[in-house]
C-alpha cells in the first residue's frame, strides 16, 4: 500500500537570469504543486492509509513526553502533558477559574478551583469514589466517600454519617440551618412532644423506684419495668432475679451449667427455695420424644430434711419401682404401722407347700449380732450374715431362684454385695415353729 505521505519538493525554482513573465510561472507552478502534495497528505491521515514500515519509523520518532498548549487572546489557555507516566490536562480561563484532570495507574483525580478559592476535589480509585467540597470564606470542608463497604459523610468538624447494609449511624452532631417553615413546625411539636415525654419518664421514674408499676411501662438502656411481661421466648446465659429491693437475689443460668449439660440452673445464691402451687407440680427428666427410662429427677437438699404434706406419697408405676437401692440405703425407716404387703391369691401363681430343704435351712443358720460399719449409734443389731445364708442354701440345695429371701448385687464400683429379705424367712420359721409344735403335744400325749 502507498504511503500518504508524498515527497515533496522543497527546493524553490532557480529565477536567476530569468524575466519576471517566467519567475511568476515557476512560483505558481511551484505553490499549486505544493498545494496538491499537501491536500492529497492531509485528506489521507488514516492508519489505514499507512504501510507498516511507515508506521515504524513514526514511533520510532516519538520517544519523548508530549506536551501542548494552546492559548487564545482572552487568557484562556489549554495544557496537555502526556508521559509514561499518566496525563495531566489543565483548563484555566481568563477569570481565574481551573480544572486540573490527572489519569494514573492508580485512579483519576480532577479538581475545580474557582477564582474565589472554592475547591472540589474528586478521586476515583479502585477503592472507591472519594469527593470534597471547601469553600474559602467559611473554611467549611465536607466530604463524601463511597466503597464496597458503604457510603460515609464527614463535615468539617469531623462528625459522620454512615450508611451500610440498611443501617444508619450517626456520630457527632446534626445543626439543622435554613429550614423551610414547615420543618420547623415539625421540629417544635417534637420539641414539645419531647418534653412530654420527658415529664411522663420522671413520673415512671417515680414509680419504678418504688418497683410499683400500676399499669406503666419504663424503658431506658439499663432495664424494663413494667407490670406483666408476656413472651414466647427468653434469651439469655445468666439472667439475674432481683429483689424488692433491686438486689439480685437468685439467677436463670440457660445453657451449659456448672452440672455439664444442664439446659436450666436456678440458683438462689443465699436463702431457701419455696415452691406454691394450687394446682399439680410436677418434676420430670424428658430425653428425645418420650420419657426414657433412663431419665432421673434428682432432689439435692441442703437442709437434713425434705417435708412432704400430702396425703398420699407413691410411685407413678405399680409394682416397679423401688425405694433406694443398694448403694443407697435408708437408715431407718419410721412409721406409725407396719408394713403392707399384698399377698392376694388372685396376684399370686405357682402357690404350693414348702419343700421340706427350707425348713431344715433353721437348722443350719446362725444367728449373730454385729454392729455396722457406716453406723452411728454403736449398738449391737441382731440377724443373719447374707454369705452364711448362702452357704447353708448350697448345702441344702436351695436355689436363689427358688428363694427370694437371698439377694446379690454389685456397688457403683462394680463390687459384689449381698442382702437379705427377713420377711422371707417368716414363712419358713412359721413351718418349723408348727413342726416343733406338733412334736411337743406328741411327747406331752396331746395327741
Amino acid at each position: 500500500m502507498p504511503g500518504n505521505l508524498l515527497d515533496t519538493d522543497i527546493y524553490f525554482p532557480q529565477i536567476n537570469d530569468k524575466d519576471q513573465k517566467e519567475i511568476n510561472k515557476e512560483v505558481i507552478d511551484y505553490l499549486y504543486m505544493l498545494q496538491e502534495q499537501l491536500r492529497y497528505s492531509f485528506g489521507n491521515l488514516g492508519i489505514d492509509n499507512f504501510n507498516d514500515t511507515e508506521l515504524d519509523e513514526l514511533s520510532e520518532l516519538i520517544t519523548e513526553p508530549l506536551y501542548m498548549a494552546l492559548n487564545d487572546v482572552n487568557g484562556n489557555i489549554t495544557d496537555l502533558a502526556i508521559t509514561a507516566q499518566g496525563l495531566d490536562l489543565r483548563l484555566s480561563n481568563a477569570e481565574g477559574d481551573i480544572t486540573t484532570v490527572t489519569a494514573v495507574a492508580e485512579g483519576l483525580m480532577t479538581r475545580i478551583e474557582n477564582a474565589e478559592g472554592d475547591l472540589t476535589d474528586l478521586a476515583v480509585t479502585a477503592a472507591g469514589l472519594m469527593a470534597s467540597v471547601t469553600d474559602l470564606n467559611t473554611g467549611m470542608s465536607h466530604t463524601l466517600r463511597l466503597g464496597a463497604d458503604g457510603m460515609t459523610v464527614y463535615d468539617a468538624d469531623g462528625n459522620r454519617v454512615i450508611i451500610s447494609k440498611g443501617c444508619l449511624n450517626l456520630t457527632g452532631a446534626i445543626t439543622w440551618t435554613e429550614l423551610s417553615d414547615s420543618v420547623e413546625d415539625y421540629i417544635n411539636t417534637a420539641y414539645d412532644n419531647a418534653n412530654s415525654a420527658w415529664d411522663a419518664a420522671g413520673t415512671v421514674q417515680s414509680t419504678v423506684s418504688g418497683w410499683m408499676y400500676q399499669g406503666t411501662t419504663y424503658i431506658d438502656g439499663n432495664q424494663l419495668a413494667t407490670d406483666t411481661v408476656t413472651a414466647s421466648k427468653l434469651r439469655g446465659g445468666t439472667i439475674s432475679l432481683l429483689n424488692g429491693y433491686g438486689t439480685e437475689s437468685a439467677q436463670f443460668i440457660l445453657g451449659s451449667t456448672q452440672y455439664g449439660a444442664t439446659g436450666l440452673e436456678i440458683d438462689t445464691l443465699s436463702g431457701g427455695m419455696r415452691f406454691l402451687s394450687r394446682g399439680n407440680v410436677y418434676f420430670g427428666a424428658w430425653r428425645g420424644w418420650g420419657y426414657d427410662d433412663q431419665g432421673k429427677v434428682t432432689l439435692l437438699m441442703a437442709d437434713d430434711y425434705i417435708a412432704i404434706s400430702t396425703e398420699t406419697f407413691f410411685p407413678s408405676n405399680d409394682g416397679q419401682t423401688s425405694l433406694g437401692r443398694s448403694t443407697n440405703r435408708w437408715s431407718a425407716v419410721y412409721a406409725s404401722s407396719g408394713q403392707i404387703q399384698t399377698s392376694d391369691r388372685d396376684l399370686k401363681h405357682s402357690i404350693e407347700p414348702l419343700p421340706e430343704k427350707y425348713v431344715d435351712m433353721v437348722d443350719g443358720l446362725e444367728p449373730v449380732r454385729y454392729k455396722y460399719n457406716d453406723g452411728t449409734s454403736g449398738r449391737y443389731h441382731v440377724g443373719f450374715i447374707a454369705q452364711d445364708v448362702k452357704a447353708v442354701m448350697d448345702e441344702l440345695g436351695v436355689d436363689t431362684a427358688e428363694f427370694g429371701g437371698y439377694v446379690a448385687d454389685v456397688d457403683e464400683n462394680s463390687n459384689p454385695i449381698y442382702m437379705l429379705r427377713y420377711e422371707e424367712f417368716i414363712g419358713i420359721l412359721w413351718m418349723k415353729v408348727r413342726e416343733l409344735t406338733e412334736k411337743i403335744n406328741v411327747l406331752e400325749g396331746k395327741k
